[in-house]
């Protein structure tokens, strides 16, 4: 054809999801306060992480969260910044890097994924962007190791002394999962409810179920844990699936009415960083910090999705969470009505007021040694939640039955956003551990046939016809449920 009519035959490519967005990082070096390695992270192309000046090997490292099979991942791209390293390699490990490990441990640290010591130039440079060279690695030329643990180690500068990168991304392809969403107490499809990879490594975007239950998750093509879970319903248990780009249909997934919200009585309360890192025994002393006073602690607990609890703005000052002993973390304290077991518990964030990082504890009745359940150092604030409470998101945080007393969220990671205020949280709603019915009914059969006296609370879980006693009728309803 004539130069002029040259015809030009493009293919749509497939879509991608960055499995390492919004992944911990840790960087042996940075150049200033505003540089941090979360920027390699954070999914924000106008945020850095930067080295500092020096003739060394320099290099950062990515938790991924799981144990990832390079072979199996579309590409990786690196963001540049105008501190491009030459040459540069990519290392993968399973296990966690020593915090005092040097250039030369880092040189031999796991496996090598890719590698380039030719001396040339990296990347290519958009136009839109002076001070940006992107380089798009896919295999062969990325090795096909396993590894959670994700190494950049720039080992020559140019054009200055030291490393600089706007973002890492580790992509894989998206496939589907359908299935349905059902009430396990009543057997039908469940519309409204949430599915998506939590608690987990990957950051990813719940769906919602239809009003047949029905629902399709589209996500990366690697192993996860789904969860379903519904205001007022208990965490569902995970189910394990690699999405397809066929899509892979998991059936049923049964999830059960909480029984009641049992929280009350907050307070705020200051944590000595030095015993809560140590004996998980803390020195806590409660204290005024409100926002202001319209945002109390008790707003936390009210049952009330449009009252608010905020900490003061001077918690967002208060520095890293490493910076020792010295270091104290605010959080909230909340009495449960009367002490009983309970499996879950929900916590209800306004916007982003969250923290990036928090923990929350349980203590038993009688005991001074409070139980972690739950900690992150990189929260997402769960999914967005439009019920019951619009600008909501939800983080809901499942474990094993414990009798609990009393429940503390404690903050330690800020949350870097700048709103003027501390962190706002609207709700804190913990739910009783569900009861098997097969267990009732074995309970209910002793009674019935004279072997066990009735109690009150025998009476309001066992008597199903209301006849105010138990009976083989009641025996028969509960081996239906």
């Amino acid at each position: 054809l004539p130069a002029d009519q040259k015809t030009i035959i493009t293919f749509p490519s497939a879509p991608v999801f960055n499995i390492a967005a919004g992944c911990p990082v840790v960087a042996f070096s940075t150049e200033a306060e505003n540089n941090w390695a979360r920027h390699l992270t954070d999914d924000n192309l106008y945020q850095r992480w930067s080295s500092t000046n020096s003739t060394s090997p320099q290099f950062a490292v990515i938790d991924l969260g799981r144990n990832v099979d390079f072979s199996t991942i579309k590409q990786i791209v690196l963001w540049w910044e105008t501190a491009r390293s030459a040459n540069y390699q990519l290392r993968v490990a399973t296990t966690a890097p020593d915090p005092g490990m040097d250039a030369a441990t880092a040189a031999g640290y796991g496996q090598e994924l890719y590698s380039i010591a030719t001396g040339g130039e990296v990347g290519w440079n958009p136009p839109d962007r002076s001070n940006v060279f992107v380089d798009v690695l896919t295999a062969p030329s990325l090795k096909p190791v396993t590894g959670r643990y994700l190494l950049i180690m720039g080992t020559r500068f140019s054009p200055y002394t030291n490393v600089s990168l706007w973002e890492v991304m580790v992509e894989v392809e998206i496939g589907t999962v359908t299935g349905r969403v059902v009430d396990g107490s009543t057997g039908l499809p469940l519309a409204g409810a949430f599915i998506g990879p939590f608690p987990d490594a990957v950051q990813a975007d719940f769906t919602k179920s239809m009003s047949d239950g029905s629902f399709s998750y589209s996500g990366p093509m690697i192993p996860l844990n789904l969860k379903v879970h519904r205001d007022n319903y208990i965490l569902s248990d995970p189910v394990t699936v690699t999405p397809t780009q066929a899509g892979v249909n998991v059936g049923d997934v049964v999830i059960r009415p909480a029984i009641r919200n049992a929280m009350e009585y907050a307070y705020t309360i200051v944590v000595d960083n030095k015993a809560a890192l140590g004996t998980d025994t803390y020195d806590a002393t409660t204290v005024a910090d409100p926002w202001t006073t319209n945002n109390p602690p008790d707003n936390a607990t009210d049952q009330m999705f449009n009252t608010l609890f905020s900490t003061n703005t001077a918690e967002d000052a208060l520095g890293s969470p490493t910076t020792g002993a010295n270091y104290y973390r605010f959080g909230l304290e909340s009495t449960l009505s009367y002490p009983e077991t309970i499996s879950e518990i929900d916590l209800y964030w306004f916007q982003n007021g969250y923290p990036l990082g928090y923990y929350v504890s349980i203590l038993k009745p009688g005991e001074t040694n409070w139980v972690k359940v739950f900690e992150t150092e990189n929260a997402t604030g769960g999914y967005s939640q439009g019920y019951p409470g619009d600008g909501l998101k939800v983080t809901p945080i499942k474990f094993a039955p414990i009798e609990a007393d009393k429940v503390r969220v404690i903050f330690t990671r800020p949350s870097g956003r700048d709103f003027g205020r501390g962190h706002i949280i609207a709700e804190i709603v913990a739910s009783q551990a569900p009861v098997d019915p097969k267990d009732l009914a074995l309970n209910a059969l002793k009674i019935a046939g004279g072997l066990k006296m009735a109690t009150g609370d025998d009476m309001a879980a066992m008597d199903l016809d209301s006849d105010n006693r138990i009976t083989l009728k009641d025996v028969v309803q509960l081996l239906r449920q």
